[in-house]
């Protein structure tokens, strides 16, 4: 490494790379200690660490699942300083801590020995969780861990759209087309991101419910549903019964509902397969079944049911506030 230049300049060198150092240093002790911290504090108020089943976090909270949440002491997290709010709702343990949060989840995680492949524990018999609740739980569970992404994807999409409007890029140039790709990518292909996370969420083969969102893109039943809106197009059949192509690309409702599918399907079929052949031969049936589903049930009646809500929320917008919040309230009170 070159050492700073002598004078001033080599001056101002040097005091930058000593307090970079410095302040490096500081941070590094700090993090530590508060991950020691943060791992005391959760075992000793959220029942141990064999309370918690499943932890995910968005931009500022911790989202736990936990077997007991009587075990829970919420007064007693909410009086330690960085824990800014404590909430229960929807069946999970809300911890508000901060724009570190990732650091946090990490050190809790790590502490109750949770990973990507631990299984998603059900819900005690006596636990009543409300329909509302339950709605909140798989939307939270299955949209939360790629949160920060998405958020990052509309930031640069919103930067090249003010970009094209200065005139500082056009749509033509190679750096727009690049950074749009980037910036696009994660809605384009929204069936395989919402595929794996619902698949996780359900307590399937994420892959598998992956590889369908997979095929709700891929570029040969694209192709497929441009050619079927050229007139005089011919209907294709799956084994005599009639396709309805539609493009799913950036579509949510059909994937989510194909995973849940999936991975009924697949604890169904490993209930009778043999554990010598039901690694392969699950997955087998589950693409094998849900994927022609989908495009001939799912899919449809699900694109239906998207366009439904969306005329809803339009129709919602033109009744006088007053009238939409005593609804609302009325729908909490009935879930």
């Amino acid at each position: 490494m070159a050492k700073p230049e002598p004078g001033p300049r080599g001056a101002g060198l040097r005091i930058f790379f000593y307090l970079s150092h410095s302040l490096t240093g500081i941070r590094s002790k700090e993090k530590a200690w508060n991950i020691k911290r943060w791992r005391k504090i959760f075992s000793a108020t959220l029942g141990g660490k064999e309370n918690i089943t499943s932890l995910v976090h968005c931009a500022t909270r911790l989202r736990f699942k936990l077997k007991d949440n009587k075990k829970a002491d919420g007064e007693g997290l909410k009086a330690n300083p960085g824990i800014i709010m404590v909430v229960e709702s929807g069946g999970q343990f809300q911890v508000v801590v901060g724009n570190h949060v990732h650091d946090v989840w990490q050190a809790v995680r790590d502490e109750a020995g949770l990973t990507d492949d631990t299984p998603v524990a059900e819900p005690e018999q006596g636990e009543k969780v409300s329909l509302v609740g339950r709605v909140i739980d798989v939307v939270s569970g299955i949209f939360t861990p790629f949160i920060g992404i998405m958020a990052a994807s509309g930031i640069l999409k919103g930067l090249l759209a003010l970009a094209v409007v200065c005139g500082w890029l056009t749509t033509n140039s190679g750096t727009y087309q690049i950074w749009f790709a980037a910036s696009d990518a994660l809605f384009f292909f929204f069936p395989l991101i919402l595929g794996y996370t619902a698949g996780k969420k359900f307590g399937g083969n994420a892959f598998v419910t992956l590889a369908i969102g997979g095929a709700l893109t891929h570029p040969m039943m694209i192709k497929a549903f441009e050619a079927s809106q050229a007139p005089g197009a011919v209907s294709e059949t799956f084994l005599g019964i009639p396709i309805t192509f539609i493009n799913y690309s950036g579509s949510v409702i059909p994937i989510i509902i194909a995973a849940w599918a999936s991975c009924w399907l697949e604890k169904q079929c490993n209930k009778f397969l043999h554990s010598a052949v039901k690694n392969f031969f699950s997955p087998l049936i589950c693409i094998a079944v849900i994927v022609p589903l989908t495009f001939l049930a799912i899919g449809p009646l699900a694109t239906l049911l998207s366009q439904g809500l969306a005329h809803g929320y339009q129709a919602s917008t033109s009744l006088p506030p007053g009238l939409l919040a005593q609804r609302w309230v009325r729908c909490g009170r009935c879930a």
